[in-house]
């Protein structure tokens, strides 16, 4: 047997469990989804304790819990076999938003912050000799 051919057997299969309405029965990758939604579950609570800037805390946060929620919900779902609101194509999108959500998180802490920070850095040193209002 060819492999590309059997390649494209499964990717067609893929796609055709992607848009059925009601999802298989058999879901191969149950358990590596219930533990992306534990890790996510996990770094929620642990996000709570660290010492992190205040954005960047505030948007991990949002990121584990929104995932925590929404990942319990369509894992019900699917679960469940419920028409419609168990296809696979919604926790497709799921995936696709963690990804360019973890993306855009990252990108803000690698570009936004450096300048956030430089900026303090600016408005304290010139803050520094001018006189303080008396309150």
């Amino acid at each position: 047997m060819n492999p590309l051919t059997s390649i494209s057997k499964s990717l067609s299969q893929w796609l055709l469990n992607l848009i059925s309405i009601v999802p298989p029965a058999t879901w191969a990758w149950r358990w590596f989804y219930v533990g992306v939604i534990g890790a996510f579950l996990v770094g929620g609570i642990v996000i709570i304790f660290l010492k992190i800037r205040p954005t960047v805390k505030a948007r991990i946060s949002n990121l584990c819990w929104t995932n925590v929620v929404l990942g319990l919900l369509l894992y019900f779902f699917r679960d469940q076999r419920v028409p419609y609101v168990g296809m696979d194509i919604f926790r497709f999108f799921q995936e696709i938003g963690m990804v360019i959500w973890i993306n855009t998180i990252i990108w803000y802490a690698r570009n936004q912050i450096p300048k956030e920070k430089l900026a303090e850095a600016v408005t304290e040193r010139r803050t520094k000799y001018l006189p303080k209002t008396r309150a």
